[in-house]
């Protein structure tokens, strides 16, 4: 997204690194900062850093601003970062702030610590050994971080807790590495005691029955919770250890059993269960037992049931599933968060009486609710085959049934065998002996389907490896295998009956040096395959299904090549499935929908499920999102038996370090369209999960397989199950503008809402506001792209926005106004082409007026200008084509060639073009200014000083220069540093020569090119973490440029002095 505003505010520029240049030397001057070539200096010293990261993985539900109603207040460990939002009738709000905390922060407490009547937030800063207290001011206001240390380093899950009963409520952090809690009395350090080995987490209660508060430390390192006892005043003594499962990673504290006693429950994250210890009231164990849970068991929550007891909420992380224990009664209910969560929490949100439960998302950046008792389905294990390399449904017996095909894994798979020959097993539902076929003399097997391919009776089965497969015929009783034949390049084989003659044929999907290729193939009467046709396509061949289009002569084919529809309808050419908007494709599945006799389809794309009517119309339908959330795989049928299809969708979820399969099921509605219910998770599988029918019961099961594991086979079944409701998300993409007039920068995040931050003309930040879109913007729901100007010259920013619509697939131009919500009926500016127009801001006619530059992508590229006319407003537009390769192409204004017009530089497949400025808005046919593909822009600046714009870009070798030469062509990169992986050219203190700028992650390298062309770079070490963007701006509105230096956490500023 471009969304240039004054041509001099600010430029975007991506990380460096330093490892290569001639010269890496200090300095030692200028007060810890950097001396720049023309004598100002450059203070890194006194850089000032502001975090506003949403990435939430600690949660808790309290009423903050005396409301009457709940609000959510995540923690950003990574980030540095606290977020409150605000409660309100739908649970949330849209309305949240974040406050910049600490480098990095740990866990949550909330407490009044002062006595005021308000809750105030606590939580650890582990790098600065100390708690940060972020003090409630009432309305909606917390103080700036206060840091209290520690008695002992590296503090995490501070826990607040009436040791001595006199108030205020003390504080309880753990320290890992020195094995030990420790206690902030009136938050002074006042005592630590050792508690044993990787003390992770934490609980309270008065677990021995005296009316004094006890402490209760799950040790990862020990497979125990240690009791730690107190006395009433203050003191701590360690009680008695209780053994549970391996690496106990949460313990929470409840009465799960009714009888009125405090129990313990912990998650035992490599034992896949929770442990729960039965307390007698008196500080001894009365039972212990064990619950398995899904892999991975890291997070819990204690809601209180209608009986007084506490039901437990267990969080697995590895399938992100949620299970609902009622320990009186086992598991109840399950159910999956399509985003990955790491932390639960439980409070009344709503005002009802009754605790619900939430989450966090760190890898979605999202909050949301668990609801319970909503429409589900279960997956319960059935039967499981014995250990197999991969396994496939196949109904070789034509009575419409499926038996399971075992590739099976044995120890001596690894050891390289040149005359062992591949086999398969046959598993049937509900029949113990299992069948063995020899698929001599294929070696090894990937993959096997089955087929009609010849006129005798019966059925063939194929099965293929890389370069070669081998066909088998049923001959009395036994499966019989013809020659081996070579297919070089052969990665898949697909079976369809192409002419429609009921005998069938083979795809052969190939990888060739030439690129890839489908052959059309059948099998002769000696046994070979005789080619019928070929077909070359560009980019790897994903699903393929042949296609009954209704006219005379072989079906059709659509085939998923390079991430793209392709139709081969026997034409010249396969002919591209462009869809506005949609980049990327992996997966398809056709049906007729809407009973028009056209064929419609649902897609899994990289914008989420899709359904496109008439796909193969002139043009197709326009899409319509059935879920925000992408799939990697779909499949159609009638789960249900209502006589009508629904959609299993599965995701190959491989976010925050672990993988899953998720699974959401969409009922048919009988008013059209899908409802989605609750999903599921399984454990990542190297295959894939594979819909198929056993018997003659009237439910479909799910095979899946896993990399030398037994095939597993799941019972589907419907009732309920535990849903998840996103209520709030801080994904959004950040820029700096001045809004308010007052020349210093300020922070707007613009995406599924709307974020202000004011500058405060020091390089800092006020707290992070944010407003959910809808409020501002009615039937909007996300903003793809924006230009940003004071236009009406008010003193007050406006946002001109490419905002798609909350009812459609289609986006519209509209005016934002950060302090003005917009009324319902208040039309577009502009309907636009394209639900991913974007916006650059520039004076392109050289009037010395801004004019708006809208461009869209594939499947129709085209761009105009809207001319300025100094008032806010703008000229109707006039369309021009204009060849850009990709939905979301990258194009730059920029004047390249000196002529004072600005061109644009778009990046293709075939390398850096140039669409020269003709002065008047327009510009003219591109033409190759230099074939480097690839890569980050980096800065446009004289950097040989021949007089001519070279470009500074980042590519996989380091930061390099693309030298101009006469009549705007580029030579060969020359490196500037190499291996960085960002880096910025410009001139910083407009003393004429170029800065050049680059990062390692922990440092910054600045440095000069001299006139012999050798670069000398001084390197100044940082203490922000994963430095991972550069870029220069006028933050603080003193005219002069300044450094922002980006992490996941947020920026920090090292302002220009003197």
């Amino acid at each position: 997204m471009l969304g240039l505003m004054r041509r001099s505010v600010f430029v975007w520029f991506g990380l460096a690194a330093c490892a290569g240049a001639l010269a890496c030397v200090r300095d030692d001057g200028c007060d810890d900062g950097h001396r720049l070539f023309g004598g100002r200096c450059l203070d890194l010293g006194g850089a000032v850093a502001s975090r506003w990261g949403f990435a939430p993985e600690a949660l808790q539900v309290a009423d903050l601003d005396g409301d009457g109603v709940a609000d959510l207040v995540a923690a950003s460990p990574d980030a540095g970062a606290i977020t409150i939002v605000w409660g309100g009738k739908d649970m949330s709000s849209g309305t949240a702030t974040t406050w910049s905390v600490a480098a990095a922060i740990d866990g949550l407490a909330l407490v009044d610590l002062d006595g005021d009547g308000r809750i105030d937030v606590v939580t650890a800063a582990p790098d600065d050994d100390a708690v940060a207290v972020l003090r409630n001011r009432g309305a909606r206001e917390l103080a700036a971080p206060e840091l209290y240390p520690t008695l002992v380093p590296g503090p995490t899950a501070p826990r607040a807790v009436d040791l001595d009963g006199r108030g205020p409520p003390e504080l309880v952090t753990l320290h890992r590495d020195a094995r030990s809690l420790g206690v902030l009395l009136d938050l002074k350090p006042f005592v630590a005691l050792e508690v044993g080995l990787g003390p992770v987490a934490l609980a309270d209660g008065d677990f021995d029955g005296d009316g004094r508060r006890d402490l209760a430390v799950a040790l990862s390192e020990a497979a125990a919770v240690q009791l730690v006892v107190g006395d009433g005043a203050g003191g701590l003594s360690l009680g008695p250890r209780h053994p549970v499962g391996v690496a106990p990673f949460a313990v929470v504290a409840g009465d799960f059993d009714g009888d009125g006693a405090q129990d313990l429950a912990t998650a035992d994250a490599l034992a896949d269960a929770v442990s729960v210890l039965y307390g007698d009231g008196a500080g001894r164990l009365r039972a212990r037992a064990s619950w398995p849970t899904d892999p991975d068991p890291r997070a819990l929550a204690v809601v209180p049931d209608e009986t007084g007891g506490h039901v437990l909420y267990v969080l697995s992380y590895q399938t992100s599933t949620m299970q609902r224990l009622d320990l009186r009664r086992g598991v109840d209910q399950v159910g999956a968060t399509r985003e990955r969560a790491a932390a639960l929490a439980a409070g009344d949100l709503d005002g009802d009486g009754r605790s619900e439960l939430v989450y966090a998302s760190r890898s979605a950046r999202e909050l949301g609710r668990v609801v319970p008792d909503a429409p589900g389905f279960s997956l319960a294990p059935r039967w499981e085959t014995g250990p197999a390399r991969r396994a496939f449904p196949l109904d070789l017996d034509d009575d419409g049934h499926d038996e399971i095909a075992v590739v099976p894994a044995a120890a001596e798979d690894a050891v390289v065998d040149l005359e062992r020959t591949a086999s398969l097993q046959l598993w049937r539902a509900d029949v113990d002996e299992v069948a063995d076929i020899d698929l001599a003399p294929l070696p090894r097997v990937d993959a096997v389907v089955v087929g009609e391919l010849d006129a005798r009776p019966g059925r063939e089965l194929v099965a293929w490896s890389y370069g070669q497969l081998v066909i088998l015929g049923e001959r009395a009783d036994a499966w019989v295998a013809g020659e081996l034949l070579d297919v070089p390049g052969l990665m898949g084989v697909v079976v369809v009956d192409r002419d429609g003659d009921g005998r069938q044929e083979l795809l052969l999907k190939r990888i060739l040096a030439s690129g890839s290729r489908l052959d059309h193939v059948e099998l002769a009467e000696d046994g070979s395959l005789r080619e019928l046709a070929s077909r070359a396509f560009t980019g790897a061949l994903g699903p393929v299904a042949a296609v009954d289009r209704g006219g005379a002569g072989p079906r059709d084919l659509l085939v998923i090549a390079g991430n793209q529809l392709r139709l081969d309808d026997g034409g010249d050419e396969p002919r591209t499935i462009a869809l506005d908007g949609v980049g990327g494709v992996g997966e398809f599945a056709l049906h007729d929908f809407d009973a028009d006799g056209r064929l419609d389809a649902v897609l899994c794309t990289s914008v989420g499920l899709l359904r496109v009517d008439d796909l193969f119309g002139d043009p197709p339908g326009e899409p319509t999102r059935v879920d925000r959330n992408g799939c990697s795989q779909i499949d159609l049928h009638d789960f249900d038996g209502d006589e009508r299809l629904d959609i299993l969708a599965e995701q190959s979820d491989a976010s925050g370090g672990a993988t899953r399969n998720l699974l959401t099921l969409w009922l048919g509605a009988e008013t059209g369209g899908w409802t989605r219910l609750a999903s599921q998770s399984l454990p990542a599988s190297a295959g894939r999960t594979r819909v198929v029918r056993l018997d003659d019961d009237s439910w479909l099961d799910l095979l899946v397989d896993e990399l030398d594991q037994p095939a597993r086979v799941y019972d589907m079944s419907f009732g309920t199950a535990l849903a998840d409701e996103p209520v709030f998300t801080g994904d959004l993409g950040h820029r700096f503008t001045d809004l308010d007039g007052d020349g210093v920068l300020d922070l707007l995040g613009l995406g599924r809402g709307l974020a202000v931050a004011h500058g405060d003309g020091q390089g800092g930040f006020s707290p992070v506001h944010q407003r959910a879109l809808a409020d501002l913007l009615p039937g909007a729901e996300r903003i793809w792209s924006a230009a940003v100007d004071d236009f009406d010259r008010d003193g007050d920013a406006e946002a001109i926005v490419v905002a798609q619509r909350a009812d459609g697939w289609r986006s519209d131009l509209r005016l934002l106004e950060p302090g003005r919500a917009a009324s319902p009926d208040e039309p577009p500016l502009l309907e636009l082409p394209s639900v991913f127009t974007q916006l650059a801001l520039a004076d392109f006619d050289g009037d010395r007026v801004l004019d708006l530059l809208a461009y869209t992508g594939l499947p129709d590229p085209q761009y105009a200008v809207l001319r300025g006319d100094g008032r806010g407003g703008f000229a109707d537009p006039s369309w021009s084509p204009i060849a850009l390769e990709t939905t979301a192409p990258t194009v730059r204004p920029i004047d390249l060639d000196g002529d004072g017009r600005l061109d644009l530089l778009a990046s293709r497949s075939d390398g850096l073009v140039l669409h020269r400025g003709l002065g008047d808005g327009r510009f003219a046919e591109p033409q190759p200014w230099h074939p480097l593909t690839g890569g980050g822009f980096a800065g446009a600046a004289d950097i040989d000083r021949d007089g001519r714009r070279d470009l500074a870009m980042l590519v996989q070798g380091g930061l390099v220069a693309l030298l101009g030469r006469p009549g705007g062509a580029a030579v060969s990169p020359a490196v500037l540093f190499a291996d960085a992986s960002a880096g910025a050219v410009v001139d910083l203190d407009g003393d004429g020569q170029l800065e050049l700028l680059a990062g390692t992650g922990d440092a910054l390298h600045v440095g000069r090119r001299e006139a012999d062309g050798r670069t000398t770079f001084v390197r100044h070490d940082l203490e922000l973490k994963g430095l991972s963007g550069i870029f220069t701006a006028d933050f603080d509105g003193d005219g002069l440029l300044d450094l922002g230096l980006r992490s996941g956490a947020g920026l920090t500023i090292a302002r220009q002095r003197p």
